[in-house]
């Protein structure tokens, strides 16, 4: 599980997930690797955690009180196989949110992980430290397979 943060100068900013979401499919298949598809659970997943940053006045991955990112995954009933999320705040656009993650070894990292099939990502405006920002949660992750799903796999792998 990877978890990494990038934060520039604060205030209100008109960031778009879904465009956060198309830069980072773009990303990827200019990697050679499959576009994320995206998940509501992922996204309310990211909606809560940015809110949860905001309300209580953090930024962290981990919350004072202790919450991890996978608190916020878990909670929507997501069950992962792999997990990632990266955080932004106080960038002014989408594009400069991602060239920041893509710029970062440890962001990047999550952006081009191949262990990961779905997306969520939230945008939030808020005070932090008493400064106007604008927080950006990105969540990665690919669903736990079941017995029967991995079952499946196997017979058609074997019956050809």
């Amino acid at each position: 599980m990877l978890f990494v943060m990038l934060f520039a100068k604060t205030s209100y900013a008109a960031i778009d997930a879904n465009e956060i979401i198309s830069m980072t499919n773009k990303n990827r298949v200019e990697n050679n690797l499959s576009s994320l598809t995206t998940s509501n659970k992922l996204t309310d997943a990211a909606q809560q955690k940015a809110n949860d940053m905001i309300k209580n006045n953090y930024w962290s991955h981990n919350s004072p009180a202790g919450v991890t990112p996978w608190f916020w995954i878990k909670k929507t009933g997501y069950k992962y196989s792999a997990a990632g999320e990266n955080l932004a705040q106080g960038f002014s656009s989408s594009t400069d949110v991602m060239m920041a993650w893509k710029k970062s070894p440890s962001h990047n990292q999550n952006l081009v992980a191949n262990n990961f099939c779905q997306i969520g990502v939230a945008v939030a405006n808020g005070e932090i430290n008493g400064k106007k920002t604008t927080v950006v949660v990105q969540m990665m992750a690919c669903p736990k397979k079941s017995i029967g799903s991995i079952i499946e796999d196997a017979k058609k792998y074997i019956l050809g």
